[in-house]
């Protein structure tokens, strides 16, 4: 309980010095429309295995948590499941006001 505490009062310390890369969950949150929200790097393991969308990262990377679809590859029920988790996450992040998804939103602002 206390390694707990202490490893939350780092993530929050690290946090305030560096938002823009912090991967530190700032709302709490534990799921997402009812799949967990799992650290970035732990998803990046396995963000090209179809098991990716059974979950969300907790911070946004445009080159790394943009999941495409293949035109030609995919079967319309898969297509239509990433879509779906492209706009869950996205919203998401909307939610949290990850100041990453933030950046780009307003790159031309």
């Amino acid at each position: 309980m206390k390694l707990e505490k202490s490893i939350d009062n780092l993530a929050k310390k690290l946090d305030r010095l560096d938002p823009q890369f912090s991967s530190y969950n700032r709302t709490g949150l534990t799921h997402w429309k009812d799949k967990p929200i799992i650290s970035l790097e732990d998803w990046t393991k396995f963000r090209d295995k179809p098991y990716s969308l059974h979950s969300f990262p907790d911070d946004f990377e445009q080159m790394l948590t943009y999941l495409s679809v293949e035109d030609d590859l995919e079967e319309d029920r898969e297509r239509k499941g990433i879509e779906k988790w492209n706009s869950d996450y996205l919203e998401l992040m909307e939610y949290t006001k990850n100041p990453n998804n933030g950046k780009l939103k307003c790159f031309h602002c």
